[in-house]
């Protein structure tokens, strides 16, 4: 359960930081168009809208990596312009974005002071002054790390509290958060907020960029929603509530985010008995019968993902059987997993599912291609006829199926994979963290796409760390705690409180 940490925001003559009219413009795609943003001092103002509505690309321009088109940013009443992300963080502007990007064979303290070692008057790096600088901002900032551990050794959370020390190192007046709570156990995102609340209370505005509602209520003081490029509001959060963010967000209504389906579930169609990794999973047994969601949660390092790519061929296997509509996934490889019927909708889309540099319609065709073949070659024009049902189908936002899948927003990247096994047709699929970084707009189709195949007779197992999609989605529960499945529930026996529990292990 997330705790509300939210205060009022200091007082301030005015914002520290203020964008005005920005607009941006790529080939094809009018990205930004006349928006505005203030943040005052000890602030945590709420950037929101659906994937596509332009929020990276603001941040972004605030934080120097883009140039505006028009437009005006004001630093303290005074304009200033960021021709490169150097400026900016001179400035005091830190972006922490979603991929942390520090090195991880360097220590806690060379990352923060990466642009500004200390010197001594040789002009050789000062370590012992580094160190010391490092620690000095940890205790004003509350925050308990070793300035000389590894960062490779360190959790995605305090990684995250290395980024926000490089901020403090450059005298920070405005940390940007892109997503923070992407990867994080529920432990790890409450003292992620209790280091947001020491921040305030330094007066350090804070610009908090997430698709999880739960937490603007919790920690926002105002929001501000883009949607198609265009501001659309900005308002104190207590004056919103739930269905009127949504509303601002997606420009229409959604009065059931989930659908309200239960499915009875007929043959087994997924068996697995017995499975076990060298390094993770340890005899691990489910059945999944056909129009049947099986969710699997975990706290992070439980193994999730693990189980999702053994079950499809992806892992190696060093003990165990996986049975596919009755027959056995030997040789266990994807191959295999294909021809037998199941299909795996991967966490990391750009690393494991996408073909980033093609375009949209071979990415949702690759598996499909043969259907399209016409004496040894591929009939586009049927291909993109295909294509276009399922982008009409999911709404998926583009202006031309040959554009690269790399410029789609995250959501629609995510639905395009999602056509991708509806269109080839499986007995089966996997579908591992289906909502990531999605807003709320497309996570109510993709939950709808997943009732819709269950409903179709697909087995669907599904590998989540959202507990709200757990609970309506799934007809039963299985939790993983260190690689080992530790309960089994069916939906209406399953709570919030037993889960986390067996969770827990």
């Amino acid at each position: 359960m997330v705790e509300a940490v939210r205060k009022p925001a200091a007082d301030a003559a005015g914002p520290i930081i203020r964008m005005a009219g920005v607009t941006k413009t790529f080939p094809g795609v009018k990205a930004l168009d006349d928006v505005s943003l203030d943040v005052m001092a000890g602030e945590v103002h709420a950037l929101l809208g659906e994937n596509g509505a332009g929020k990276s690309t603001l941040i972004k321009i605030l934080a120097g990596a883009y140039r505006m088109d028009a437009g005006t940013i004001e630093l303290d009443g005074t304009p200033v312009s960021f021709e490169a992300p150097a400026d900016a963080l001179a400035a005091g502007v830190k972006v922490v974005f979603q991929e942390i990007a520090l090195i991880p064979e360097f220590t806690v303290a060379e990352n923060i002071f990466m642009e500004n070692h200390p010197r001594n008057p040789a002009g050789l790096v000062d370590w012992r002054t580094m160190r010391q600088k490092a620690q000095a901002l940890f205790d004003r900032a509350g925050f308990a790390l070793d300035v000389d551990a590894p960062v490779k050794d360190l959790s995605l959370s305090e990684q995250q509290l290395v980024e926000i020390s490089r901020a403090l190192a450059h005298d920070a007046r405005v940390v940007v958060m892109d997503e923070p709570t992407s990867s994080l156990t529920p432990g790890e995102v409450e003292h992620l907020f209790g280091v947001i609340g020491r921040l305030r209370d330094m007066g350090i505005g804070i610009v908090y960029v997430s698709h999880k509602l739960e937490e603007i209520f919790a920690i926002c003081d105002r929001a501000t929603v883009l949607r198609d490029g265009r501001w659309v509001s900005t308002k104190p959060v207590a004056e919103h509530d739930h269905h009127s963010l949504i509303v601002d967000m997606v420009g229409r209504e959604i009065t059931d985010l989930f659908p309200k389906t239960r499915h009875q579930g007929g043959e087994t169609v997924v068996s697995v008995k017995n499975l076990s990794t060298r390094n993770k999973l340890a005899d691990i047994s489910f059945d999944v019968r056909a129009g049947e969601v099986l969710g699997f949660f975990g706290l992070m390092g439980a193994g999730r993902t693990e189980l999702a790519k053994a079950v499809v061929g992806y892992d190696p296997i060093s003990a165990g059987e996986i049975s596919i509509g009755g027959e056995r996934l030997r040789p266990h490889n994807t191959g295999r997993a294909k021809a037998l019927g199941i299909g795996l909708l991967s966490e990391d889309r750009k690393e494991e599912g996408l073909m980033l540099e093609a375009d949209v319609t071979r990415n949702m065709t690759l598996p499909s291609l043969a259907r399209f073949a016409r004496a040894g070659f591929v009939d586009a024009g049927a291909e993109r006829a295909r294509a276009q049902t399922f982008v009409d189908r999911f709404r998926i936002r583009l202006a031309s199926l040959d554009q690269p899948i790399r410029t789609l927003s995250g959501g629609n990247q995510q639905k395009v994979l999602l056509s991708r096994w509806l269109m080839y047709g499986l007995k089966a699929i996997v579908v591992d963290e289906p909502t990531r970084g999605i807003d709320v707009g497309a996570k109510a189709e993709i939950f709808a796409a997943i009732n819709e195949l269950a409903a179709g007779g697909l087995a669907v197992i599904m590998m989540t760390s959202e507990m709200p999609e757990l609970l309506n989605l799934s007809d039963r529960i299985a939790v993983l705690a260190e690689g080992r499945m530790t309960a089994l529930f069916d939906r209406d026996e399953a709570t919030q409180e037993k889960v986390l529990n067996a969770a827990i292990g």
